[in-house]
């Protein structure tokens, strides 16, 4: 017996279905991504000082809430 196919509204309901957790799930992965990235920049260049001494990256930034 042949697969009834599936009609544009139920494809439609399935495609979204399977996009929702990615649509929730990919800013989630994209934030961490870049705060990992922030922390290992301000690392990498915390102790470098200019000709006066003062710290050429202040390390100061505020987390998002």
């Amino acid at each position: 017996m042949p697969r009834r196919r599936q009609t544009a509204e139920e494809d439609r309901a399935s495609k979204n279905s399977l996009m929702d957790p990615i649509r929730t799930g990919a800013p989630q992965l994209i934030a961490q991504a870049l705060k990992s990235e922030v922390t290992e920049f301000l690392a990498t260049y915390k102790e470098q000082r200019d000709e006066q001494g003062h710290a050429i990256l202040s390390g100061h930034h505020s987390e998002p809430r």
